[in-house]
């Protein structure tokens, strides 16, 4: 802070508004954080996913009693998304979040290996 010249510690437990720093990126993700609370609505937001091709999307699955449940698609064309999700369906806490690739369109089921898993209950499947 002093070898700075800074008057305030800009790194505390809880975040400072004052030191929110809007790019492009992060105002994406406040209007969907935003559209998720007001809507009670959730949201994905990620980057580094690989390119796919012109017929393929990435499908978003919430795993529950060893069953998939779709919660969207999307595309990327620069490695990040953004994803709006009506999560009206979920009756309880989920076990998991995974994601497949899949034909243009989306899937009914799952239908290769996930290419990325969040396990909340601590235990990872082996794949749909």
């Amino acid at each position: 802070k002093e070898f700075f010249g800074l008057r305030d510690n800009q790194f505390n437990v809880n975040p400072d508004p004052r030191f929110l720093f809007l790019n492009r990126h992060t105002q994406e993700a406040l209007a969907c954080l935003t559209y998720g609370i007001q809507s009670r609505k959730g949201f994905m937001l990620c980057q580094d996913m690989p390119p796919l091709s012109g017929d393929q999307v990435y499908q978003v699955w919430f795993t529950s009693n060893g069953d998939a449940h779709s919660a969207g698609t999307f595309g990327t064309d620069d490695g990040t998304c953004q994803l709006a999700m009506d999560l009206s369906f979920l009756s309880a806490r989920p076990e998991g979040l995974g994601i497949t690739v899949e034909k243009a369109g989306g899937s009914d089921r799952p239908s290769d290996a996930w290419v990325l898993y969040a396990d909340f209950t601590g235990e990872h499947p082996a794949g749909p």
